[in-house]
């Protein structure tokens, strides 16, 4: 019988990481649009994420 292989998944992002944590960082640098900026951020984070899943293209 062959190897069998596993994979474990496990979500960091809002169990482990807090996204929202930076808000504070940015404000020097951006001001009142670190929310903002922060929110961005995070939803192209995972639109990437996401894209790269559909392309098969796990670097």
């Amino acid at each position: 019988m062959g190897r069998m292989e596993g994979t474990l998944g496990f979500d960091v992002y809002g169990t482990l990481i807090d996204p929202g944590a930076i808000v504070p960082v940015l404000k020097t640098p951006v001001g009142e649009r670190a929310e903002t900026l922060a929110e961005f951020w995070r939803a192209k984070q995972l639109e990437y994420s996401f894209r790269r899943g559909l392309m098969r293209n796990y670097r």
